[in-house]
């Protein structure tokens, strides 16, 4: 699901009040790519509810193709054919052929920058844009530069909304798309792996919003109705095929992994057969020779079968997809988008995955379960999960409904953050004067944080600009719907872990020592914790409670097997800054998934619930230490008030309370009304012990203030540790 970072995000609204506003879109459009296509479509429809009056555009690699399908002008990427540099023409050739290319690609420039004129928004809408694996020319990253660039110089806003990243492997393409985003107005990602990947790449986009794919916001209208169900008719398998995608799946690709998935798909078809099943053969690019591949696999591996069970409709459009789809019951599907539109449509999935933004999509879709790796091809496994599926399959369509929903509702909302409200969301409880107040809120706060990121930090704690800090964060409080993101990682804060360590340590030789973590969420804070312990006194006996409200998570952390996609589900890399010796002692790895050691998972009991629930000391009982960290401050709070007085009944007398991630207004109250010791040891080194909390106030919501050791109330307010339960009277009775 979308990264809940995304409502701390100010932008300024490009606008859309023109009498005829110029908006131009670019990408790989018009080329039989039915995702790309579905991409266009969808925020076409939602842009043109917007504003139907605007001049709409497409700079695209075909554009016959595009002006035929949407009925707007297009423009081709670009139109020169001439080579600037060719290895294999000879030497004394390539001087003059890089003349005439280089004069002809100056004239594509020049062509680019006329097209621009008066243009006033660029977006770069979706898709897997962002990535080398396919060449730098082309719609690759030097041509999204050029055109990005020459935008720029036009005035245009540039945006990149909810684009795919990735694989980004030469040198050359990595600075081209650092430098390309760098000019973006606004950037946003479908997917935390995307986000993950230019950070990876040395671009900083860990303050840009994750928001679902657009894809997502296709109107319902677009959608067909289901088929009714025929007694008499075999349930249908929508079998999705896709030529290998080479160097966009694998560094390393190999021809092998093509057949294997061919014979893989080839062996459960025949199960399907077998099982009574019949099955429509799914595409989602123009790419026709992979149903001839898997019917040449078919044939040689069952000799004959009946051909009118597996059914190929020809698919050229958004629509043929759709149709094909609802025409199944059931889908195992390889490309994205025919697993996108499988969830749109309300059909039990399996996803091939053979790229970050597979297994990322089905994580968000709480599907993982359901994902089947293209590089590990298992036919066994394959019927296992299709069985399995099957099994389920009510449970797992209403959560796909549920997750459908979700993500048409963030996709929604970005679009409502960029260009204002339909009709669709005027109906709300906020009047026009509410809704244009809030915006210039937005637009006066996101300016402010432009120029707050680039005081020198000396200049930041100025006790002038700390107040106006203050006062911005209170702004950015009372104007953002607060909701939960799941952002960790392993060993978060490292201080924290020693303090632990060392209030544990004073426990005596083989003693058992009860602690709970309440908001848990996919336990790798209960690890960190219990590796931090363990390795330190072996003797004691930990007997943890692991507690959130999310059962995904719950079983996330319980099976203690973490992968690329668990950093997806988090939105966070988790394994960040683990030094090599604490990765082979807390883990046994196979390749990039990494299991929790046998003897950390012990002791641990797990479990959903609330941590505001009254009734949650009957069910865990008093406790030596409670952990509360990173969720309170994603509650209003009145909310998270009443919940910290709620968990602090856990607390054995004279035991301690760990609680970070809330808001210092509200601990500070909690603790002096109910007589809490603030703990002064590591009190400085825990407050700055998350680096991405601090960096983030005052412009995000749970950003920590700096510690102000001139604020009377100093050494509570800055106390993330307290000892709970002592002989300490609280301030409202001592007065009495």
């Amino acid at each position: 699901m979308s990264d809940r970072r995304l409502n701390g995000e100010f932008v300024e609204q490009p606008s859309l009040r023109k009498k005829c506003p110029k908006i131009t879109f670019i990408g790989h459009f018009g080329s039989g790519n039915v995702g790309n296509e579905s991409t266009l479509l969808a925020i076409l429809a939602q842009l043109r509810a917007r504003s139907p009056e605007s001049d709409f555009r497409c700079v695209c690699t075909n554009p016959a193709a595009a002006f035929a399908r949407y009925g707007i002008k297009t423009l081709a990427i670009t139109s020169r054919v001439t080579r600037i540099w060719d290895r294999d023409a000879p030497l004394a050739r390539r001087l003059p052929m890089a003349l005439v290319g280089l004069g002809a690609e100056l004239g594509q420039w020049g062509r680019a920058f006329i097209e621009l004129e008066g243009n006033d928004i660029l977006i770069v809408p979706g898709t897997g844009l962002v990535t080398d694996a396919f060449g730098l020319s082309g719609w690759g990253p030097y041509n999204v530069f050029k055109w990005v660039l020459l935008a720029k110089l036009r005035r245009s806003k540039v945006l990149f909304i909810s684009v795919g990243a990735g694989p980004i492997d030469s040198a050359l393409g990595r600075i081209l798309v650092r430098t390309t985003l760098s000019l973006a107005d606004y950037r946003s990602y479908r997917d935390a792996a995307s986000s993950n990947c230019l950070t990876g790449i040395g671009f900083s986009a860990n303050r840009d919003p994750v928001y679902p794919d657009l894809v997502f916001g296709l109107p319902e209208a677009f959608l067909p109705g289901d088929r009714a169900p025929l007694e008499d008719k075999r349930r249908v398998v929508g079998l999705g095929l896709m030529t290998y995608p080479g160097k966009y799946s694998a560094a390393r690709p190999r021809p092998a992994t093509y057949a294997a998935y061919l014979e893989s798909l080839a062996d459960f078809a025949a199960w399907l057969l077998g099982q009574n099943y019949d099955i429509r053969l799914l595409l989602g690019d123009a790419e026709p020779i992979v149903i001839d591949d898997f019917r040449s696999v078919l044939q040689y591996r069952l000799g004959r079968y009946d051909q009118d069970r597996i059914i190929a409709e020809p698919i050229t459009s958004v629509e043929d997809v759709l149709a094909e789809i609802a025409a199944t019951d059931v889908v195992v599907a390889t490309r994205f988008h025919n697993v996108l539109t499988a969830l749109l449509l309300n059909k039990p999935v399996i996803a091939i995955t053979f790229h970050h933004k597979c297994s990322s999509l089905m994580s968000q879709m709480n599907l993982s379960d359901y994902c089947h790796d293209i590089h590990r091809m298992d036919t066994h496994l394959l019927i296992h999960q299709f069985s399995k599926l099957e099994e389920d399959r009510q449970t797992v369509k209403r959560n796909i409904a549920r997750g459908v929903d979700e993500a048409r509702a963030a996709v929604d909302n970005q679009y409502d953050v960029l260009f204002g409200r339909t009709d669709r969301a005027s109906t709300s409880a906020a009047s026009p004067s509410q809704a244009l107040r809030h915006r210039l809120v937005m637009s006066f706060l996101g300016r402010n944080e432009r120029i707050w990121r680039r005081l020198p930090p000396r200049a930041r704690d100025l006790r002038p600009v700390r107040a106006y800090g203050a006062w911005s964060h209170a702004l950015v409080c009372q104007n953002v719907n607060r909701e939960m993101y799941l952002g960790t990682h392993f060993l978060r804060n490292r201080p924290a872990l020693e303090l632990m360590r060392r209030i544990v340590g004073t426990k005596e030789q083989g003693a058992r020592v009860k602690i709970a973590v309440l908001g848990c969420s996919i336990g790798v804070e209960v690890y960190s914790i219990l590796w931090t312990l363990r390795s330190d006194r072996p003797d004691l006996e930990l007997a943890v409670q692991a507690l959130d409200i999310s059962p995904e998570v719950v079983s996330v952390a319980k099976r203690g097997i973490y992968s690329p996609e668990a950093s997806d589900m988090v939105n966070l890399p988790i394994f960040v800054g683990l030094t090599e010796a604490e990765r082979r002692g807390m883990f046994d790895w196979v390749g990039e998934e990494g299991r929790i050691k046998a003897w950390l998972r012990e002791g641990v009991t797990w479990q959903v619930g609330d941590a505001s629930d009254p009734s949650l000391i009957e069910s865990l009982g008093r406790q030596d230490l409670v952990v509360a960290n990173n969720f309170l401050c994603h509650m209003p709070p009145p909310s998270a008030q009443l919940c910290l007085c709620n968990m602090a009944q856990l607390v054995n007398p004279g035991g301690h309370l760990f609680v970070t991630g809330v808001d210092l207004d509200v601990r500070t109250q909690v603790a002096v009304k109910l007589g809490w010791e603030p703990i002064p040891e590591l009190r400085a080194e825990i407050h700055d012990g998350d680096p991405l909390v601090r960096s983030d106030w005052p412009w995000r919501w749970w950003g920590l203030e700096p510690l102000d050791q001139r604020r009377p109330d100093w050494e509570t307010r800055y106390s993330a540790v307290f000892r709970v339960g002592t002989d300490r009277q609280p301030a409202e009775q001592a007065s009495r």
